[in-house]
Protein backbone atom coordinates (compact mmCIF):
# COMPACT_ATOMS: atom_id res chain seq x y z
CA UNK A 1 0.00 0.00 0.00
CA UNK A 2 1.35 3.62 -0.77
CA UNK A 3 1.71 5.51 2.22
CA UNK A 4 -0.88 8.34 2.49
CA UNK A 5 -0.62 12.20 1.98
CA UNK A 6 -1.22 14.72 4.83
CA UNK A 7 -3.07 16.63 2.89
CA UNK A 8 -4.91 14.06 0.30
CA UNK A 9 -8.78 14.34 1.37
CA UNK A 10 -12.17 14.34 -0.81
CA UNK A 11 -13.12 18.23 -0.89
CA UNK A 12 -16.33 19.91 -0.44
CA UNK A 13 -15.73 23.16 -1.72
CA UNK A 14 -18.04 26.55 -0.95
CA UNK A 15 -18.30 29.64 -2.69
CA UNK A 16 -14.78 30.75 -2.61
CA UNK A 17 -13.51 33.71 -5.42
CA UNK A 18 -10.27 33.30 -7.16
CA UNK A 19 -7.24 35.12 -6.13
CA UNK A 20 -3.99 34.80 -7.96
CA UNK A 21 -0.81 36.02 -6.76
CA UNK A 22 1.05 38.22 -8.89
CA UNK A 23 4.18 36.57 -10.48
CA UNK A 24 7.48 38.01 -12.29
CA UNK A 25 6.13 36.12 -15.89
CA UNK A 26 2.90 35.11 -16.79
CA UNK A 27 2.10 33.12 -19.58
CA UNK A 28 1.65 35.62 -22.16
CA UNK A 29 4.85 37.94 -21.68
CA UNK A 30 6.79 38.59 -24.22
CA UNK A 31 9.75 35.85 -25.31
CA UNK A 32 7.74 32.96 -23.22
CA UNK A 33 5.65 29.93 -24.64
CA UNK A 34 2.28 30.67 -23.74
CA UNK A 35 1.01 27.28 -21.72
CA UNK A 36 -2.57 26.39 -22.99
CA UNK A 37 -5.06 24.49 -20.88
CA UNK A 38 -5.36 21.56 -23.07
CA UNK A 39 -1.82 20.56 -22.09
CA UNK A 40 -3.21 19.45 -18.92
CA UNK A 41 -7.22 18.85 -19.09
CA UNK A 42 -7.02 16.51 -22.31
CA UNK A 43 -11.04 16.68 -22.02
CA UNK A 44 -13.91 17.72 -19.94
CA UNK A 45 -17.59 16.86 -20.32
CA UNK A 46 -21.06 16.78 -18.91
CA UNK A 47 -24.57 15.05 -19.40
CA UNK A 48 -22.70 13.30 -22.68
CA UNK A 49 -21.38 16.34 -24.23
CA UNK A 50 -17.67 17.54 -24.84
CA UNK A 51 -16.48 20.80 -24.33
CA UNK A 52 -15.10 23.91 -26.49
CA UNK A 53 -11.64 24.54 -26.00
CA UNK A 54 -11.64 28.43 -26.14
CA UNK A 55 -8.37 30.30 -26.85
CA UNK A 56 -9.96 33.08 -25.10
CA UNK A 57 -9.81 33.68 -21.25
CA UNK A 58 -12.95 32.74 -19.48
CA UNK A 59 -15.83 35.69 -19.30
CA UNK A 60 -15.65 38.25 -16.09
CA UNK A 61 -18.48 37.62 -13.81
CA UNK A 62 -21.28 39.76 -14.46
CA UNK A 63 -24.13 38.79 -11.90
CA UNK A 64 -24.41 34.95 -12.15
CA UNK A 65 -24.55 32.09 -9.79
CA UNK A 66 -21.92 31.33 -7.34
CA UNK A 67 -21.12 27.75 -7.32
CA UNK A 68 -19.84 24.89 -4.96
CA UNK A 69 -18.06 21.91 -5.98
CA UNK A 70 -17.10 18.48 -4.73
CA UNK A 71 -14.19 16.59 -6.37
CA UNK A 72 -11.63 14.43 -5.41
CA UNK A 73 -8.34 16.13 -4.09
CA UNK A 74 -5.71 14.07 -6.10
CA UNK A 75 -5.43 13.39 -9.90
CA UNK A 76 -2.70 11.67 -12.05
CA UNK A 77 -1.29 12.30 -15.15
CA UNK A 78 -3.82 10.63 -18.15
CA UNK A 79 -6.29 10.08 -15.11
CA UNK A 80 -9.75 11.36 -14.75
CA UNK A 81 -11.97 13.60 -11.58
CA UNK A 82 -15.45 13.57 -11.81
CA UNK A 83 -16.58 17.41 -10.17
CA UNK A 84 -19.74 17.86 -9.01
CA UNK A 85 -20.77 21.53 -9.40
CA UNK A 86 -24.17 22.76 -7.69
CA UNK A 87 -25.61 26.18 -7.93
CA UNK A 88 -29.27 27.91 -6.47
CA UNK A 89 -30.08 28.85 -10.01
CA UNK A 90 -30.39 26.54 -13.15
CA UNK A 91 -26.90 26.44 -15.25
CA UNK A 92 -26.82 26.34 -18.92
CA UNK A 93 -22.65 26.57 -18.93
CA UNK A 94 -19.80 25.22 -17.31
CA UNK A 95 -16.75 27.02 -17.51
CA UNK A 96 -13.23 25.55 -16.39
CA UNK A 97 -9.95 27.53 -16.68
CA UNK A 98 -6.51 27.15 -14.90
CA UNK A 99 -4.24 29.30 -13.11
CA UNK A 100 -1.23 29.81 -15.04
CA UNK A 101 -2.69 28.72 -18.63
CA UNK A 102 -4.06 30.25 -21.35
CA UNK A 103 -7.99 29.55 -22.26
CA UNK A 104 -10.75 27.74 -21.00
CA UNK A 105 -12.87 25.24 -21.39
CA UNK A 106 -17.40 25.76 -22.16
CA UNK A 107 -19.16 22.80 -21.94
CA UNK A 108 -23.16 23.40 -22.68
CA UNK A 109 -25.63 21.55 -20.29
CA UNK A 110 -28.01 19.78 -22.48
CA UNK A 111 -30.60 19.89 -19.74
CA UNK A 112 -30.76 23.02 -17.42
CA UNK A 113 -29.71 22.16 -14.07
CA UNK A 114 -28.31 23.33 -10.70
CA UNK A 115 -26.44 19.93 -9.59
CA UNK A 116 -24.53 18.63 -12.20
CA UNK A 117 -21.16 16.22 -12.57
CA UNK A 118 -18.60 17.46 -14.92
CA UNK A 119 -15.80 14.80 -15.88
CA UNK A 120 -12.23 15.94 -16.40
CA UNK A 121 -10.00 14.08 -18.29
CA UNK A 122 -5.94 14.68 -17.46
CA UNK A 123 -3.73 14.64 -19.92
CA UNK A 124 -0.62 12.25 -19.52
CA UNK A 125 2.13 14.71 -19.63
CA UNK A 126 0.67 16.61 -16.44
CA UNK A 127 3.51 16.63 -13.93
CA UNK A 128 2.29 19.47 -11.87
CA UNK A 129 -0.27 19.88 -9.53
CA UNK A 130 -2.81 22.24 -10.51
CA UNK A 131 -5.45 24.98 -9.51
CA UNK A 132 -8.33 24.80 -11.80
CA UNK A 133 -10.93 28.08 -11.45
CA UNK A 134 -14.87 26.91 -11.93
CA UNK A 135 -17.34 29.15 -13.44
CA UNK A 136 -20.87 28.87 -14.73
CA UNK A 137 -23.57 30.71 -16.96
CA UNK A 138 -27.39 30.84 -15.78
CA UNK A 139 -30.36 29.98 -17.97
CA UNK A 140 -30.77 33.71 -18.37
CA UNK A 141 -26.74 34.44 -19.34
CA UNK A 142 -25.63 36.00 -16.32
CA UNK A 143 -21.35 34.73 -15.42
CA UNK A 144 -21.12 33.50 -11.87
CA UNK A 145 -18.02 34.37 -10.22
CA UNK A 146 -14.94 32.05 -9.96
CA UNK A 147 -14.20 29.17 -7.73
CA UNK A 148 -11.08 27.72 -7.21
CA UNK A 149 -10.62 23.92 -7.13
CA UNK A 150 -6.99 22.83 -6.17
CA UNK A 151 -5.54 19.43 -6.99
CA UNK A 152 -2.38 17.82 -6.20
CA UNK A 153 -0.99 15.40 -9.12
CA UNK A 154 0.13 12.41 -7.54
CA UNK A 155 3.37 10.45 -9.55
CA UNK A 156 2.76 7.65 -11.93
CA UNK A 157 3.36 5.72 -14.64
CA UNK A 158 1.72 6.47 -18.19
CA UNK A 159 3.87 4.75 -21.28
CA UNK A 160 2.04 3.13 -24.63
CA UNK A 161 -0.54 1.58 -22.10
CA UNK A 162 -2.69 3.11 -19.37
CA UNK A 163 -5.66 2.11 -17.32
CA UNK A 164 -6.67 4.54 -15.03
CA UNK A 165 -9.71 3.93 -12.27
CA UNK A 166 -10.83 6.71 -10.49
CA UNK A 167 -13.67 7.06 -7.65
CA UNK A 168 -15.83 9.34 -5.64
CA UNK A 169 -16.31 8.10 -2.51
CA UNK A 170 -13.94 6.65 0.14
CA UNK A 171 -14.37 3.40 -0.54
CA UNK A 172 -11.77 0.30 -1.90
CA UNK A 173 -12.27 -0.36 -5.79
CA UNK A 174 -9.54 -2.75 -7.40
CA UNK A 175 -8.24 -2.12 -10.56
CA UNK A 176 -7.46 -5.41 -12.40
CA UNK A 177 -6.12 -5.85 -16.09
CA UNK A 178 -5.31 -9.29 -17.84
CA UNK A 179 -2.56 -8.92 -20.47
CA UNK A 180 -3.44 -11.19 -23.38
CA UNK A 181 -1.41 -13.97 -22.41
CA UNK A 182 -3.46 -14.66 -19.63
CA UNK A 183 -1.15 -12.66 -16.63
CA UNK A 184 -3.13 -10.53 -14.14
CA UNK A 185 -2.40 -7.33 -12.99
CA UNK A 186 -4.27 -6.15 -9.55
CA UNK A 187 -3.40 -5.41 -6.08
CA UNK A 188 -1.89 -9.03 -5.32
CA UNK A 189 0.02 -9.10 -8.51
CA UNK A 190 1.56 -5.85 -9.02
CA UNK A 191 4.34 -6.38 -11.81
CA UNK A 192 3.88 -8.57 -14.75
CA UNK A 193 6.83 -9.97 -16.90
CA UNK A 194 6.11 -7.72 -19.56
CA UNK A 195 6.56 -4.59 -17.17
CA UNK A 196 3.10 -3.61 -16.90
CA UNK A 197 2.76 -2.55 -13.03
CA UNK A 198 -0.02 -1.10 -10.64
CA UNK A 199 1.96 1.49 -9.01
CA UNK A 200 -1.22 3.38 -7.82
CA UNK A 201 -3.18 1.25 -5.27
CA UNK A 202 -5.69 3.54 -3.13
CA UNK A 203 -7.72 2.75 0.20
CA UNK A 204 -6.08 -0.71 0.82
CA UNK A 205 -8.56 -2.71 3.00
CA UNK A 206 -10.04 0.52 4.31
CA UNK A 207 -6.90 2.26 5.18
CA UNK A 208 -8.40 5.33 3.80
CA UNK A 209 -5.67 7.26 2.20
CA UNK A 210 -8.21 9.51 -0.09
CA UNK A 211 -6.35 8.94 -3.20
CA UNK A 212 -9.30 7.45 -4.98
CA UNK A 213 -7.30 6.19 -7.66
CA UNK A 214 -5.52 2.89 -9.38
CA UNK A 215 -3.34 2.80 -12.12
CA UNK A 216 -1.74 -0.09 -14.52
CA UNK A 217 0.78 1.24 -17.16
CA UNK A 218 2.86 -0.30 -20.06
CA UNK A 219 6.32 1.16 -21.19
CA UNK A 220 6.80 2.17 -24.41
CA UNK A 221 7.63 -0.67 -26.64
CA UNK A 222 6.79 -3.10 -23.73
CA UNK A 223 2.98 -3.87 -23.65
CA UNK A 224 2.50 -7.49 -24.97
CA UNK A 225 0.27 -7.43 -28.40
CA UNK A 226 -3.12 -8.83 -28.64
CA UNK A 227 -6.48 -8.58 -26.37
CA UNK A 228 -6.44 -7.29 -22.58
CA UNK A 229 -9.30 -7.59 -20.65
CA UNK A 230 -10.11 -4.83 -18.04
CA UNK A 231 -12.50 -5.37 -14.63
CA UNK A 232 -12.86 -3.14 -11.45
CA UNK A 233 -13.67 -5.00 -8.10
CA UNK A 234 -15.26 -3.54 -5.27
CA UNK A 235 -13.15 -4.71 -2.32
CA UNK A 236 -15.44 -2.95 0.03
CA UNK A 237 -17.28 -0.08 0.63
CA UNK A 238 -15.55 1.01 3.68
CA UNK A 239 -19.51 1.88 5.33
CA UNK A 240 -20.53 3.98 2.36
CA UNK A 241 -23.64 3.68 0.22
CA UNK A 242 -22.48 3.72 -3.17
CA UNK A 243 -20.02 4.63 -5.32
CA UNK A 244 -19.69 6.08 -8.92
CA UNK A 245 -16.08 5.11 -10.85
CA UNK A 246 -15.03 6.36 -14.26
CA UNK A 247 -12.31 3.94 -16.29
CA UNK A 248 -9.81 6.17 -18.67
CA UNK A 249 -7.92 3.27 -21.02
CA UNK A 250 -4.71 5.44 -23.03
CA UNK A 251 -3.43 3.02 -26.09
CA UNK A 252 -0.85 4.91 -28.26
CA UNK A 253 -2.30 8.25 -27.15
CA UNK A 254 -5.86 7.30 -27.50
CA UNK A 255 -8.15 7.52 -24.41
CA UNK A 256 -11.33 6.05 -23.88
CA UNK A 257 -13.17 6.70 -21.18
CA UNK A 258 -16.31 4.38 -19.25
CA UNK A 259 -18.09 4.76 -16.04
CA UNK A 260 -20.80 3.37 -13.93
CA UNK A 261 -21.35 3.04 -9.99
CA UNK A 262 -21.41 0.29 -7.60
CA UNK A 263 -23.42 -0.76 -4.21
CA UNK A 264 -23.18 -3.33 -2.32
CA UNK A 265 -20.84 -4.31 0.77
CA UNK A 266 -18.07 -5.53 -1.39
CA UNK A 267 -16.78 -9.40 -2.21
CA UNK A 268 -12.78 -8.59 -0.86
CA UNK A 269 -11.84 -10.30 -3.94
CA UNK A 270 -8.44 -11.45 -5.69
CA UNK A 271 -6.97 -12.69 -9.01
CA UNK A 272 -10.22 -13.23 -11.51
CA UNK A 273 -12.94 -11.13 -9.95
CA UNK A 274 -14.46 -8.05 -10.84
CA UNK A 275 -16.94 -6.66 -13.02
CA UNK A 276 -15.67 -6.88 -16.75
CA UNK A 277 -15.40 -3.07 -18.26
CA UNK A 278 -13.85 -3.58 -21.64
CA UNK A 279 -11.88 -5.41 -23.95
CA UNK A 280 -9.16 -3.78 -25.55
CA UNK A 281 -6.13 -4.70 -28.46
CA UNK A 282 -2.57 -3.15 -28.59
CA UNK A 283 -1.58 -4.09 -31.98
Amino acid sequence: MLSMPSSARRLLIGVALVTVAGCSKSPTDPGTNPRLISQVVARLSAQGSAAQVLTAPAPAPAGGPALGLGANAVIIPGGTNQVRVQAASLLAHVLVSAVGYEGHLDVALGTPTNNVVVLLEFTQSLAQDLTLSVQAVDVSGAVGPATTLPLQTLAAGTGEVQVNLSWDTLVDLDLHVVQPDGEEVYWDHTKAASGGTLDVDSNTACQIDARNNENIYWPTGKAPRGDYKVRVDYWSNCGQPLVNWVVRVVVKGQATVYAGNLTGIGDHGGQGSGLPITTFRVN
